[in-house]
């Protein structure tokens, strides 16, 4: 990329614009923790098994124990990047003779190789190694925390409460799939499936 791109591109950093980006990262990981989980029924060889996703505070998605994703782009957009290009290039950040469309869009050589990237793509970049330290204690403490909530007491308790609600609701659903026959007809069904379960036990 030319000295000269790169130099508007850290003059737009230093907008207040930019820096109320950057802050709103700092805040989203220093602030980011683990407020509830909830499960979600999957099938594991042939079982049906209860998989707590854990919720945080903020712009992060839920994520499965331990497994914590905390990017960049969870707090930003690109876009917001190319709002500052196209509010300040040229305006209070000078253009040093450069195009205002390579700033915002990139330019790429006839045989398609990137000669400059936009302004969106290097500060995305940026402040992704910028903080990078600061994702990785962010994730450590999503994860410990999601830890601490799966070793509780009452999580087994927990666990077992939703898979009997999902045994309920998968019994209902298929009797009442049956209703056509009759309530006689489906108490006789649920009485042959109980008898089943404890012979077979």
């Amino acid at each position: 990329m030319a000295k000269s791109y790169e130099k508007i591109y850290r003059a737009l950093m230093d907008t207040e614009d930019a820096k109320k980006l950057e802050e709103r990262v700092q805040k989203a990981y220093s602030e980011a923790c683990v407020i509830r989980f909830e499960f979600t029924l999957t099938v594991h060889d042939g079982r049906p098994v209860a998989v707590p996703m854990f919720y945080t505070q903020g712009p992060f998605r839920p994520f499965q124990l331990n497994c914590a994703y905390c990017p960049v782009m969870g707090v930003i957009e690109r876009a917001d990047f190319r709002n500052i290009a196209r509010d300040h290039f040229g305006v209070d950040v000078p253009t040093f003779f450069c195009r205002k469309n390579t700033v915002l869009d990139g330019c790429r050589s006839e045989r398609g190789r990137v000669d400059t990237i936009s302004f969106s793509d290097w500060a995305v970049a940026e402040v992704e190694t910028k903080y990078q330290k600061l994702r990785s204690v962010a994730e450590q403490r999503l994860n410990e925390q999601s830890q601490a909530l799966r070793d509780a007491p009452d999580y087994s308790g927990k666990e077992q409460e939703y898979l009997v609600r999902c045994c309920h609701d998968d019994v209902v659903r298929v009797m009442s799939s049956y209703s056509f026959l009759g309530d006689e007809v489906l108490r006789d069904a649920l009485r042959e499936f109980q008898v089943a379960e404890v012979m077979g036990s």
